[in-house]
């Protein structure tokens, strides 16, 4: 889409204004921020800065509309309430190629993977048709009868969901906390990042299109202090559900815990991966790369501590860099389509989503250097052929367990790298870590990936 028909396409309301009650309306005041493009630095478009104001206003609609209960939202059955979401993952479907667009302008990855964010999010909404039938089938269960007594089981909407969402996958993660909210029966009050908010607030006009009860779905866009904070500490809210960083998602629990409000955090990781000696490196080493480097490292479960056995630790190193130096970048996200990847090795890395995080990524880089780890390849920041946006070459270091690389998350494409001598000190340098939320185990052997793999402290691994 040429700039002159994108900015034509950002004058819509949906771009411009909360949606509350049903209706495109204006921030308080009239106050707006800008997102910048990590690509080429420049300002993107001006989205609303929401108040408190805003969020009472949003969170009020919500409320009532849950309180409808059974002569409303709250009184459809899931089957019935899954077909407005249905509605939607077609209209998501029909509006794919321009939803990419935005998504590849404003987080700066390829459009091609954009592309692939908005099918998965179609995805996630076919599968709440499933879990609207098990809702369905569950209500109403009988569980005793004695005398004139009778208990049923009955399954009820939580009431209002405040929904926060982060900037590496803005509108996945925004379907993924929208469906089984609203096929529950819930209402919902969503606020995006405020560094990639575009798709999202474009799901607010199919949203309207689609034409959900007044207050069930309000969007609200501004930043996490003027907005963000003021929603999860709300008190006419029931649940919130917050994707991001575990600092954050410290203080939303916090602020939930005083109007004892039930938290969903799905926070950061710093997951490792182990490879043993009987490893096949051709098969492994794809998925070491892309363990990394998926989404330019901006991914919660991203393997970024990698546990090579000693033996194959150099082979493994050599490889790796060979490939690493053949990884391109997506100087131009829209470029990046289905015919270019057919011809390239390796799918092109897009920029840190912001300077503050690319100044972040940089500094874990300088610290692993003045903690004395071993610079493997990278480690320059933005690569020579670059000359603007966040890019950062990919960066690996040969680490111990003390440094920082090694032991917090950087969100960036940098790999630490240790060696171990046996499969339980490969299982104590795994599990000694403040994270757990995924793994990799590389052997041919599958009774030792399947008893290593059990003594993980990881929530999914693979």
């Amino acid at each position: 889409m040429p700039d002159g028909d994108l900015r034509a396409a950002l004058a819509q309301p949906c771009f411009n204004s909360n949606y509350i009650n049903g209706e495109f309306v204006p921030a308080t005041g009239g106050a707006t921020y800008t997102t910048i493009s990590p690509t080429t630095e420049a300002t993107v478009h001006a989205c609303p800065a929401s108040t408190s104001e805003d969020v009472d206003a949003a969170v009020g609609a919500a409320r009532r509309a849950a309180d409808a209960g059974f002569d409303e939202w709250g009184g459809l059955s899931a089957t019935d309430r899954v077909q407005y979401l249905l509605a939607l993952a077609t209209k998501l479907e029909e509006h794919a190629p321009l939803l990419a667009e935005l998504e590849a302008r404003d987080v700066g990855k390829p459009v091609i993977d954009a592309h692939g964010d908005i099918m998965r999010a179609v995805a996630e909404i076919e599968e709440c048709v499933g879990l609207a039938a098990q809702l369905d089938e569950m209500q109403g269960t009988q569980v005793y009868e004695n005398d004139d007594v009778l208990g049923q089981r009955r399954w009820e909407p939580i009431g209002v969901v405040a929904c926060i969402t982060p900037w590496n996958f803005p509108l996945l993660v925004t379907v993924m906390k929208l469906a089984p909210a609203l096929t529950a029966g819930n209402a919902v009050v969503l606020k995006p990042s405020e560094y990639s908010p575009l798709t999202t607030m474009f799901t607010a006009r199919l949203c309207d299109e689609v034409g959900f009860p007044a207050g069930v779905v309000n969007f609200i866009s501004g930043t996490g202090s003027s907005c963000g904070a003021p929603l999860s500490r709300s008190q006419g809210i029931d649940m919130v559900s917050f994707t991001g960083s575990v600092p954050t998602g410290s203080a939303i629990m916090g602020e939930a815990a005083k109007n004892i409000v039930k938290p969903l955090l799905e926070l950061g990781g710093k997951s490792p991966s182990i490879v043993f000696e009987d490893v096949d490196l051709d098969q492994a080493l794809p998925w070491v790369m892309s363990g990394f480097l998926s989404n330019t490292g901006q991914v919660c479960v991203a393997q970024t501590r990698l546990l090579v056995h000693e033996s194959r630790k150099d082979e493994l190193l050599s490889r790796l860099v060979a490939e690493l130096e053949q990884v391109g970048f997506a100087t131009d996200p829209l470029a990046v389509d289905a015919a270019r990847m057919e011809t390239e090795r390796h799918r092109p890395l897009g920029p840190i989503v912001n300077k503050a995080q690319y100044d972040k990524v940089l500094s874990f880089i300088n610290d692993a250097q003045a903690e004395g780890a071993k610079l493997v390849v990278g480690g320059s920041g933005r690569p020579p052929a670059v000359s603007t946006g966040y890019f950062v070459a990919p960066t690996v270091f040969e680490v111990e367990p003390s440094h920082s690389l090694w032991r917090e998350e950087v969100f960036g494409p940098v790999l630490g790298v240790k060696s171990f001598r046996t499969e339980a000190e490969a299982i104590a340098l795994a599990n000694d870590s403040s994270f757990g939320l995924a793994a990799n185990v590389f052997s041919q052997d599958e009774q030792r990936a399947d008893r290593v793999a059990s003594l993980l402290r990881a929530g999914k691994v693979r």
